[in-house]
């Protein structure tokens, strides 16, 4: 089941979606808007976070609360990444990732990858 939040460090509140298995990953790729940003725990499993861009906001202006939640979430629900003191997060607006037929189902190649270091 695919899991919906409300971050309330912006007003209006942000929608965030999150998937924890392959399943719920893929179908996230699949209905994610292009302008949706896309959030994982560099090089470890991790659930996948996808923030619907509040109106107004881009991937450059993201207010650092926001940021900060959507990093939070992805890392908690990492095996790994919830047992790292820092965990490094990527993440790409959701146009950027490509998915082929050769990859896994909830596997996507990523572009233009920004990363950012969090407790």
């Amino acid at each position: 089941m695919v899991f919906g939040y409300f971050s309330t460090t912006v007003c209006p509140p942000a929608l965030i979606f999150m998937g924890q298995h392959q399943e719920e990953n893929e179908r996230l790729l699949k209905e994610g808007l292009p302008d949706d940003v896309w959030f994982h725990v560099d090089k470890v499993p991790s659930a996948h976070v996808y923030l619907q861009m509040p109106r107004g906001i881009t991937i450059d202006t993201i207010p650092e609360e926001l940021l900060d939640d959507c990093c939070q979430l992805v890392k908690a629900n990492s095996k790994i990444g919830k047992k790292m003191d820092k965990a490094t997060v990527v993440y790409t607006k959701r146009e950027n990732l490509k998915k082929t037929k050769m990859m896994d189902s909830g596997e996507a190649r990523k572009s233009e990858i920004r990363k950012i270091r969090k407790k």
